[in-house]
């Protein structure tokens, strides 16, 4: 277990650092909510929230892939900054157990790949932890009204990441499951600090993209219930005219 009485690291240096990083870390945001918004108009006749669905795994899990491919090169450092948590937890969201899984997959071995061996055990733990918080939340989510969403609902699911986010740093704080240097752990505390507008605005750029979709196909819906509506009224009417012609041709027959 390392020990941390010594917080030199913990400086303007590294704060500086870290913001310098604000920059990658926007694009990541801006990047997936764009390849997000296709994919679902892609996607939006056989993306449901009423049951779990595998389409959020592959999305957010090929874009986290990439972002961490994209992060390394430009950084040239194994630890490189990428949203790959926020990913997995909103593709646990979204999707549930199936979709999590695929996403939680796919980034671990971008981050093996691109980020090395290094607190591996620790990754994987919070990996798998971010999966089961997404999915359990995601009973919460699909019983919501996407169409009504609002700001309250966004500060719940990043609440709930967030303290993930303490529970973890406190475990290896401690020491588990693997021990941590001091200048690792200031950089984790630091990073996680800084992310979480960056979660929260993915959060409500998603949630908004979404709601606008589902007001637009209620929209829709209720523009074609009208229309069929008006079509079986005027196939009514016509049924009608049809029925008094037919009667004032026809002479009534006299008893």
């Amino acid at each position: 277990m390392a020990t941390f009485s010594d917080f030199s690291a913990f400086g303007g240096t590294t704060w500086a650092l870290q913001f310098k990083l604000l920059a990658l870390l926007t694009l990541q945001l801006l990047g997936g909510m764009g390849i997000f918004t296709i994919s679902l108009f892609v996607l939006r006749d056989t993306y449901k929230l009423s049951s779990a669905q595998p389409q959020s795994g592959w999305i957010f899990g090929l874009t986290g892939y990439l972002f961490t491919a994209a992060a390394a090169q430009i950084l040239g450092s194994g630890h490189a900054p990428y949203i790959r948590h926020e990913f997995i937890f909103l593709a646990s969201l979204l999707g549930g157990w199936p979709s999590g899984l695929i996403a939680a997959t796919i980034t671990y071995v971008a981050r093996l790949q691109f980020g090395g061996t290094s607190l591996w055990l620790f990754s994987a733990v919070e990996t798998v932890l971010f999966v089961v918080a997404g999915a359990l939340l995601h009973r919460w989510f699909v019983r919501r009204d996407v169409a009504t969403v609002n700001l309250f609902d966004v500060w719940i699911i990043a609440t709930v990441k967030t303290a993930l986010n303490g529970v973890c740093l406190w475990a290896i704080y401690q020491g588990w499951p693997e021990p941590i240097t001091v200048p690792e752990f200031i950089d984790f505390q630091i990073s996680r600090i800084i992310s979480y507008p960056i979660f929260f605005a993915l959060v409500y750029g998603l949630l908004l993209i979404m709601k606008m979709d589902a007001q637009t196909r209620n929209f829709q819906n209720a523009e074609l219930d009208q229309l069929k509506l008006r079509l079986r009224m005027s196939g009514e009417r016509e049924q009608l005219l049809l029925g008094v012609s037919h009667g004032l041709k026809t002479p009534l027959t006299r008893c």
